[in-house]
């Protein structure tokens, strides 16, 4: 008979294939893994402020709401941002099929301040040392920590507090500011022996202060010729007798002092003074002699310490003031303070 075709020509395969013959075929693939199709997908990440500002990997991609396309199979770390609001984060497994997407409500990291003062309200609010208004006063937001408010107004001392601001707080400060102020009062003063003196004192305070005093009986004369003792006996050459007395009598109280203020709380100072004093005690004799009376009488330095207050610009003063550490009196002051401008 005819003799078969040849299923297959040497030029496709290198060497003939014969009539009724077995043959193997093994393919070989030639594919490299490098040259594959790489398989994309997106991740989105949204934020519900929309000025966040989103990272991936730590590179900055957008804000508010990005889509990124990332081959599948990695994983990537995302980061939402933003100002007043607590910082998010975390890593995403790209997948084959649908987007991957991270979506987040920000928490508030921030809260207000409302500030007063006292005992006036339009005072200039400073907060971290910028200004921000007048009292009273909601402020802006305040980043969640520690924070300082002052409070200035001529003719106060300023006032400041610090404060912590809580995650959506709403907290009230109210803040009093100690008056500055110039001061005159009027004086009265008791001694030990129930002798009285009357006197002014001026100054002038802010937190720390001044002032200058005045204290007088109105009798100036303080001539003396002999001394007694407290039961009234003058000594002359070494022998002591009792003079006949008459029924007049003089004593003189004269302080001329100055000293400093401290504000120690609120509307109070502590007032210490320093000055010269007179105190003397005199008698007249039948033969028209004065005689000073030592044991009642007392001259040189003089100290004073006491307390000071202005209370709705009445302000009143209380001393206690020794000369010589002999004489002893209470000095009491009331007048008005007026605010310095």
């Amino acid at each position: 008979g005819i003799p078969a075709e040849p299923l297959f020509r040497s030029r496709s395969f290198p060497s003939d294939m014969k009539p009724k013959h077995g043959y193997e075929m093994t393919l070989i693939s030639k594919w490299n893994s490098e040259d594959a199709e790489i398989v994309y997908n997106n991740l989105i990440v949204k934020a519900d402020q929309p000025n966040s500002r989103i990272f991936i990997d730590d590179v900055f991609v957008g804000e508010n709401e990005i889509t990124k396309e990332l081959p599948a199979g990695e994983t990537h770390e995302w980061r939402i941002e933003c100002e007043y609001f607590h910082t998010e984060n975390g890593t995403a497994e790209i997948p084959v099929g649908d987007p991957i997407t991270v979506e987040r409500k920000l928490r508030p990291a921030y809260g207000y301040v409302n500030v007063s003062s006292s005992p006036e309200n339009g005072a200039k609010v400073y907060i971290d040392g910028n200004e921000t208004g007048l009292t009273p006063l909601k402020s802006i937001k305040l980043k969640s920590g520690d924070h300082t408010v002052r409070v200035v107004k001529s003719g106060f001392d300023d006032a400041r507090r610090r404060v912590t601001v809580n995650d959506e707080s709403d907290i009230s400060v109210s803040l009093n500011m100690p008056i500055k102020y110039k001061f005159l009062t009027l004086n009265a003063s008791m001694n030990q022996y129930n002798d009285m003196a009357y006197g002014l004192t001026i100054g002038s305070m802010k937190r720390f202060g001044w002032f200058a005093s005045v204290m007088t009986n109105f009798k100036f004369d303080t001539k003396y010729d002999y001394e007694c003792d407290e039961n009234h006996y003058v000594t002359i050459d070494g022998t002591p007798y009792y003079p006949q007395y008459t029924d007049n009598g003089s004593y003189t109280s004269l302080s001329v002092m100055g000293g400093f203020l401290m504000r120690i709380s609120g509307p109070i100072a502590f007032r210490v003074g320093v000055g010269y004093g007179i105190r003397m005690q005199r008698y007249e004799t039948s033969s028209g002699y004065w005689v000073k009376d030592t044991s009642t009488s007392a001259q040189g330095i003089d100290l004073s310490l006491g307390l000071q207050g202005n209370f709705h610009g009445f302000v009143v003063s209380v001393d206690g003031v020794t000369t010589g550490f002999n004489m002893f009196e209470i000095k009491l002051g009331l007048g008005l303070g007026l605010k310095n401008k």
